[in-house]
């Protein structure tokens, strides 16, 4: 009797011992995540640099076979996607599958857990046969910074995951704080490299930012186009109008630009009255819509000074997309530059989507 007790005990100090042991590792992966996190946060300025290493550490310590960020672009209440691991070609679908949940979710304030037998019915995950997905809104307090979706194909339905304890209290809270933190140092250390006249950034910042997303862009694969455009005939209107009048049509354009644009876009003034556009995380025929309905909308307006003087213009763009085109950032605004000026050349007030096919004449 004597011995199975001993049995008995010495069984449950096992168990115990091998539940600390366990505790410990987890406490100690726990708090490498976190030290990896925060370190990004204080070594990376660039938002979307931050967001690939994240998930980079996060595939290291969980098991997930997709993993996309999201950051919040207030001025239209939805997501846009800062990084991801899913294919360029599904950018659309998980856009649209993250504003999904979002709406779903908005007065949720934990985790949005779906799974099932079969693949979830949303178009993105029906397309890559996902049937379990984690969905963690980012929020501190009452402002929303993005949200983070973890997917899993041929998941167990009924199996508990680890993401379901200690991922969404622990990691998710050092992501939000470490992208909060990033998007705020971004806001102040870009002032100083803001155009004085039209308030967007300036050509220098363009020539330190677009070489830098250029190489965090190709090694991740990630898709994104280069916009450039220009005032059709400006030089004319400026000699009819005054150069004050021509100062108030940059500026207002400049700013119609910017609230037709994503929060993840960013609008640059090249010179003079030609401007260029990066926009991440988008396919060419995305980019080509959205662009188009900028362009007709551009047309329609009225510019009007503090004299009463009405006027209206027209602009011209060009567009190149990567990864489909071009080896280096030069190249690819030397490509959009061309299809811009094949616009001019067709007629102006028009939108060109380069191409290798794409017949340019010099102006």
């Amino acid at each position: 009797m004597i011995k199975y007790i001993l049995l008995i005990f010495v069984f449950i100090y096992l168990i115990i011992n091998k539940i600390i042991k366990l505790k410990k590792i987890e406490y100690q992966k726990n708090n490498l995540i976190l030290k990896e996190i925060l370190e990004i946060a204080y070594k990376s300025q660039i938002v979307e640099d931050a967001g690939v290493k994240i998930i980079s550490i996060l595939n290291k310590y969980f098991d997930y076979d997709y993993c996309s960020l999201y950051r919040y672009d207030k001025g239209r209440d939805s997501l846009n996607i800062l990084c991801t691991t899913v294919d360029g070609s599904d950018f659309n679908e998980l856009v649209e599958l993250g504003n999904d949940l979002f709406e779903l979710n908005k007065s949720r304030t934990d985790a949005y857990i779906e799974s099932s037998n079969l693949p979830l019915n949303y178009k993105s995950t029906l397309k890559r046969n996902v049937n379990y997905i984690y969905f963690i809104p980012l929020k501190r307090e009452d402002l929303i910074i993005g949200a983070l979706l973890i997917e899993k194909v041929n998941s167990n339905k009924n199996e508990k995951t680890s993401f379901e304890t200690e991922f969404f209290e622990v990691v998710t809270e050092t992501i939000t704080l470490a992208l909060q933190n990033l998007i705020y140092f971004e806001k102040i250390s870009n002032s100083a490299y803001l155009d004085g006249l039209t308030g967007v950034y300036n050509r220098k910042y363009m020539d330190l930012y677009l070489p830098k997303k250029f190489l965090t862009y190709s090694k991740a694969k990630i898709p994104f186009s280069i916009v450039m455009f220009d005032i059709d005939h400006f030089k004319k209107f400026n000699d009819t109008y005054g150069h004050q009048f021509g100062d108030l049509v940059l500026k207002d354009l400049s700013n119609f630009v910017l609230k037709n644009i994503r929060e993840t876009d960013v609008l640059f003034r090249y010179g003079g009255e030609e401007f260029l556009i990066f926009m991440p995380n988008i396919d060419e025929i995305t980019t080509f819509n959205r662009i188009e309905h900028i362009r007709e909308a551009i047309s329609n307006l009225i510019l009007t000074d503090d004299k009463g003087v009405s006027a209206q213009i027209t602009c011209s763009f060009g567009i190149v997309s990567f990864p489909s085109n071009g080896n280096s950032i030069d190249e690819l605004i030397n490509m959009a530059d061309k299809a811009l000026y094949y616009s001019k050349n067709k007629g102006r007030n028009r939108t060109t989507l380069y191409s290798e096919r794409l017949f340019y004449v010099t102006q």
